[in-house]
């Protein structure tokens, strides 16, 4: 019995929501199926295959090949569309729930990334998102039926919930938190792209882009509440970050967590307290019931350059919102008291957002794509693009009336060849004589 080649790619190379759905299925189909996994760098291709994990470079001749007979694709960021044969299943995971503008809400959208988001909607079956609200999100933004929006889960999720983060941290930055009474995240959103302009002005000599920043202020307040500050940049961004550390400020990259073999997933139960902007990454830590601290200094701007769902920042923003450093100190303080005062608020939004979510939802993906044996459940449906089919056979009609066009032009052609001919014409005069004898 042929079993379904099974295709994942993520950005980073193996992580996101496509590394533990791979885990959860890797053990729950074992050796019904057969795992692949694209990747972008030499350094990751060498690290699985060293794992006994098949894995092969994107763009590689290698690759090309392999696409034609994958059955089902899991991605994270659409990676694959272009490649994908007629007969495969695309799932995607996406990498990020946010209230950023994106797609097609995206008020000054350009030519790429319109054609990019084209190419989505008519290669892409099914994106699994952790709850209904999101569904109507992402309808919109790409352009797809709601029934092509899968309320199953977030599989990155499960590592928000597994034992141990602190002992991974302390893996990571080869240190021993314990000596420490808090962890403070702080990750901020991705604001380049190759394709628009910076979603805002960043100054990158200054932590956190706030306004009247004090460096010794806050290593000061660091330093007396036994906090560590723990830095990661979005993984596109980290070259451009430079920041002596010190005791009580680290900075995580994604080399040293790929050295250690773990993701910021493995890691994110490990923080008290995340400090962000505009990242997805303030949405999901709400799901672990902890308080949000968000920057908006820029927020202004941010709203003109790249726009905010429903131009609604509080909605997005159950948390203290902070302008300058002072503002910022106070903020953590009273996201650490008993009565915190965004709880409720905390708490409505994870209902929202997550829905009865518990964990990373891979069983009930998993349940819907695949039956037991590890076959396409029968109810699984590929979608059609019924405009694209309509518009391929409008064009083979016209190529059809053209060929036929072609045709009757050609003979007419071989016909006044024909008739201008010194036969032609001896044989005209023949019937003319015929006609006066015999009067036909």
């Amino acid at each position: 019995m042929k079993k379904l080649n099974i295709t994942f790619c993520s950005f980073p190379d193996f992580s996101s929501n496509a590394k533990p759905l791979y885990e959860f299925m890797k053990e729950k189909y074992n050796d019904k199926m057969k795992f692949t996994w694209i990747v972008r760098t030499d350094e990751m291709l060498k690290v699985l295959n060293d794992k006994n994990i098949n894995a092969i470079k994107l763009y590689s001749d290698e690759y090309y090949n392999y696409m034609n007979k994958s059955d089902v694709i899991f991605t994270t960021h659409a990676d694959l569309i272009n490649e994908k044969n007629n007969n495969a299943l695309y799932i995607e995971l996406w990498h990020g729930i946010s209230s950023k503008h994106i797609a097609n809400l995206s008020d000054n959208i350009n030519d790429f990334d319109k054609d990019f988001y084209k190419t989505v909607k008519k290669r892409i079956d099914y994106f699994i998102v952790p709850s209904d609200f999101w569904r109507v999100i992402f309808a919109t933004r790409f352009n797809v039926n709601y029934n092509r929006i899968l309320s199953l889960g977030y599989p990155k999720l499960d590592y928000f919930v597994q034992n141990n983060p602190k002992e991974k941290l302390e893996k990571v930055l080869n240190l021993n938190i314990n000596n420490y009474n808090k962890i403070i995240y702080y990750m901020p959103t991705f604001r380049k792209s190759c394709f628009r302009q910076s979603d805002s002005e960043v100054n990158t000599n200054n932590i956190f882009n706030l306004e009247n920043y004090d460096e010794k202020l806050l290593q000061d307040y660091l330093q007396k509440n036994k906090y560590l500050l723990c830095i990661k940049k979005h993984p596109s961004e980290e070259i451009d970050f430079n920041y002596i550390e010190n005791d009580n400020i680290k900075i995580i990259t994604d080399e040293m967590l790929l050295m250690n073999n773990i993701t910021i997933n493995d890691i994110m139960n490990a923080g008290d307290l995340m400090i962000t902007d505009y990242s997805s990454l303030g949405i999901e830590f709400i799901f672990l019931e902890k308080p949000v601290i968000y920057l908006v200094k820029d927020i202004e701007e941010y709203r003109i350059r790249r726009g905010i769902t429903f131009n609604n920042s509080d909605f997005w923003m159950p948390g203290y919102r902070v302008k300058n450093i002072s503002e910022l100190l106070d903020s953590i303080d009273n996201s650490f008291k008993k009565n915190y005062k965004y709880k409720n608020d905390m708490l409505e939004k994870k209902k929202l957002w997550f829905g009865n979510l518990n964990d990373g939802g891979c069983n009930r993906i998993c349940n819907f794509i695949f039956d037991e044996e590890g076959k396409i459940n029968k109810s699984v449906q590929y979608y059609v693009d019924y405009e694209e089919e309509l518009e391929n056979k409008i064009l083979s009609l016209e190529n059809t009336i053209d060929m036929k066009d072609y045709i009757i032009n050609e003979k007419d052609k071989e016909l006044n060849i024909i008739k201008s001919s010194r036969g032609w014409k001896i044989l005209e005069k023949l019937r003319k004589i015929k006609r006066k004898i015999f009067g036909k």
